[in-house]
């Protein structure tokens, strides 16, 4: 059941009830400002909440802005205590295009593990929330749209997972420290608190005072990178391959990779070089597609990994864990 309310001054209001139950008010001034109310029965929540199925909103597209001020906000009520993805209809979204939450108090929260589509972003809701829908692609001079990495560098870089190297340098083929990669998996995280474990602290004295501190920490206690037996972290040495798949392995809480049966890792040439500890990780972050592969034939596990591979990795790792 749909109502359409065209006013004189060219705006337009929709309210429409879907079958399933789903209310929805959608507001359009005369300039394409839009702003929307959505209301999600019990029942529905519940059953997204059971199954892990997406709930795709019944409403018109959203328009898609790179205007933070001026994007488009949809307001959620909805009855769950359990996370639900949310499927909403953008036109023309990019990598870059997030979904932020505004705090009753008009504070700003970009949602780092939100995933555009074709047509729509989908984002996961714990609560009644307030969504704004913007895009937040950077303009690098050193990245266009001939580069494999564009949409991989608007992904990370739009979430704050990681910067350029300037405000107009991507810098794809930089490499990634060990300091940077937990600040990125930290970022990732919302930067949460570091409850420091003082058996690492008081031994990682390289890790005291430093710009990576709370990262690095986090990321300790956590379980998901450790120091090295002289009791250093050596924040500065560079991240290989097989290292960052067995921190995010870690991260993602050791996936099961029974379901990869029929996937080897010894179609690649240089299989053999895979360090022991590392096999495990490497099988999953290659077969689920969550590490980006180094060539047709080969993983290049001791190679240091660039910034471009880390982006497209997390870019990876955000879908795997939503799906």
């Amino acid at each position: 059941r749909t109502e359409t309310i065209e006013k004189k001054d060219g705006s337009r209001q929709i309210s429409a009830t879907d079958k399933s139950g789903i209310i929805h008010t959608t507001f359009a001034d005369k300039y394409g400002y839009t702003t929307a109310q959505v209301y999600l029965p019990y029942y529905i929540t519940q059953n997204a909440a059971r199954t892990g199925a997406v709930i795709e909103l019944p409403i018109p597209e959203v328009p898609c802005t790179d205007d933070r001020s001026d994007a488009p906000v949809i307001s959620f009520t909805l009855h769950t205590t359990t996370p639900v993805r949310v499927s909403i209809p953008i036109n023309s979204p990019t990598a870059g295009t997030v979904a932020i939450i505004v705090a009753k108090n008009g504070a700003e929260t970009i949602v780092k593990t939100s995933t555009t589509g074709y047509d729509s972003i989908e984002v996961t809701l714990t609560e009644s929330a307030t969504v704004k829908i913007a895009d937040l692609s950077k303009d690098f001079l050193d990245v266009d749209h001939r580069h494999w990495y564009k949409d991989a560098a608007d992904f990370a870089t739009s979430r704050g997972l990681f910067n350029g190297v300037s405000p107009t340098r991507f810098d794809a083929n930089g490499t990634m420290s060990r300091a940077m990669l937990v600040t990125v998996l930290h970022n990732l995280e919302g930067n949460p608190y570091a409850y420091t474990d003082y058996y690492y602290y008081n031994r990682l004295t390289d890790v005291r005072g430093t710009w990576y501190e709370t990262a690095a920490l986090w990321a300790i206690t956590n379980g998901h990178i450790t120091g090295f037996e002289d009791g250093t972290f050596r924040g500065d040495e560079n991240i290989t391959r097989e290292q960052l798949a067995v921190i995010l392995y870690r991260y993602a809480g050791y996936p099961s990779v029974t379901h990869y049966v029929n996937t080897s890792l010894t179609d690649y040439l240089d299989y053999r070089t895979i360090s022991p500890y590392a096999y495990e990780a490497m099988y999953w972050a290659v077969c689920s597609g969550v590490l980006y592969t180094a060539g047709r034939d080969n993983l290049a596990p001791q190679q240091p990994v660039t910034r471009a591979e880390v982006a497209q990795t997390f870019m990876n790792l955000v879908e795997f864990l939503t799906a």
